[in-house]
């Protein structure tokens, strides 16, 4: 994400206590457009990244709303191969917002089908470069 998302917070990560830590990015600046493509099954990580680069203005998010894993876990061992999954923490993007349970919502919304013959998603991002090839 450092790579890629302004100069500035990527994901703060509040835990029970309300504790924050906030993650951030020194990238001066970007030189080329950028679209990320996102559906139910993005979750967790690409969610935090598609959320910063949302939030920033960086890219142009296309698909489906995101699956919403806002959350961060931790796994206590207990007897033999058994562990308690236990939240800890969540993740809120630089604008403030949680992903938990909700996702992202693409800036443009594009369905797919069964029906589909082409990666319409894809497509659709093909098509917003070609129309759009600089900042």
């Amino acid at each position: 994400a450092e790579q890629i998302v302004p100069a500035g917070p990527i994901v703060s990560v509040i835990n029970r206590d309300g504790d924050t830590e906030v993650y951030r990015s020194h990238l001066e600046a970007r030189k080329y457009p950028i679209v990320v493509l996102i559906d139910e099954n993005s979750a967790s990580a690409s969610e935090i990244l598609a959320g910063a680069l949302q939030d920033t203005g960086a890219a142009t998010i296309i698909g489906t709303t995101s699956y919403g894993k806002g959350s961060v876990q931790a796994v206590m061992p207990l007897f033999h191969d058994d562990g308690l999954k236990l939240t800890i923490a969540k993740y809120i993007t630089p604008n403030g917002r949680s992903i938990d349970g909700t996702g992202i919502t693409p800036d443009i919304v594009v369905e797919r089908s069964p029906q589909d013959t082409t990666d319409v998603q894809f497509e659709t991002a093909k098509k917003y470069l070609e129309e759009h090839p600089s900042l």
